[in-house]
């Protein structure tokens, strides 16, 4: 079997290895590569081709990228401490409503003081805020329950204190009704 030219395959591509050819698809698919090709820039060539004296220097920071990067790290440091403050103001608001709700119920005072409070959380963000706004209104809701469980307790003794004056009536009859002693206590005005 003798090669003759026209059956040997040839390769349509003009790369050697796939190396070099992985390269220059690199350099075509690279968007910067190739706008420099269309704007008529000189191409760079690919790594893999260039002699080992040229050797890039790293790149040193212009003054206006290190002035924008503090001021970004002084924007995050201003929004943080903005956050920090917010949360303590909203923890001294908690600690104050902690406190009506123990001048209001007595009873909860042993439960109520094992609530602390004091710890602020490292890094403060939205859930925090959130969440002990919550507390806040929670705690307001069950000093306004307590105070409106009072407000119903009073009532229920001044009508239980009538639903006695109405069994004596019942059980005595018009004598106790009508009787010169419960006309004054009964009188109007």
């Amino acid at each position: 079997m003798t090669s003759s030219p026209k059956n040997q395959k040839r390769n349509p591509a003009p790369f050697e290895t796939p190396e070099k050819l992985r390269d220059s698809a690199a350099s075509i698919l690279n968007p910067v590569r190739m706008l420099d090709q269309l704007f008529g820039k000189p191409v760079s060539t690919p790594e893999s081709y260039s002699t080992p004296s040229k050797q890039e220097k790293p790149s040193r920071r212009t003054y206006q990228e290190m002035v924008v990067f503090m001021y970004t790290n002084r924007k995050e440091e201003v929004k943080l401490n903005n956050e920090m403050h917010e949360i303590k103001s909203i923890l001294d608001t908690l600690k104050r409503q902690v406190k009506l709700l123990e001048k209001s119920e007595k009873a909860l005072v042993s439960q109520v003081t094992k609530i602390q409070v004091e710890q602020l959380p490292q890094k403060p963000g939205v859930y925090y805020l959130r969440f002990f706004e919550w507390l806040i209104s929670l705690v307001r809701q069950i000093r306004a329950k307590v105070e409106e469980g009072r407000t119903w307790l009073q009532a229920m003794s001044t009508k239980k204190k009538k639903m006695g004056y109405w069994k004596m009536y019942k059980k005595h009859g018009t004598t106790f009704g009508l009787s010169h002693e419960r006309t004054l206590a009964t009188q109007s005005g």
